[in-house]
């Protein structure tokens, strides 16, 4: 049996793993992909699937420098093929077309305008990220505050019911 040495990639993946006291199964089964899988990507005998950072953002719900860690991990791990997900956006002709356009067109690039787009493209949906939490934070909140006022309408007019 051939040993594989840990990529980078796995080596956050387990660390993940372990720091969350998740065992093979349990992490397999919050990221929705079968064990052996997980278990060879975690060795480094597999690539890395298209769709599993994404699945591990979501599924621990990695904050902002997790998620910087995942994607250097990801980077330092070599890859024989990178593909883009559609996910929700297959039936969306103008965003197929620009990937297909992205993915056909990055090898005319330089490596200092690749670094330049991917950074601006990681700033925009970081920035996106932040939005959407800071919606579902505000909305959050929002809910505590209306819950409280709710309780305290209730405690004084249990009150004014008393006397």
């Amino acid at each position: 049996m051939q040993s594989m040495n840990p990529t980078s990639y796995g080596k956050f993946l387990k660390r993940l793993r372990v720091d969350t006291g998740d065992t093979l199964a349990q992490m397999a089964q919050k990221l929705g992909v079968s064990v052996s899988l997980l278990s060879s990507v975690e060795s480094g005998a597999r690539e890395i699937p298209s769709e599993l950072s994404g699945k591990i953002r979501t599924a621990y719900r990695l904050n902002e420098i997790a998620s910087d860690a995942l994607l250097k991990a990801e980077c330092e791990t070599a890859h024989k093929t990178i593909s883009i997900s559609l996910g929700e956006k297959s039936g969306d002709e103008e965003f197929v077309r620009a990937a297909i356009s992205i993915s056909r067109d990055l090898q005319e690039l330089s490596t200092q305008e690749m670094t330049d787009l991917a950074r601006q493209v990681h700033e925009k949906a970081q920035s996106k990220r932040q939005r959407d939490f800071s919606g579902w934070a505000a909305l959050g909140v929002a809910a505590v505050i209306a819950l409280g006022v709710g309780l305290a309408i209730a405690a004084g007019g249990d009150k004014k019911g008393g006397k």
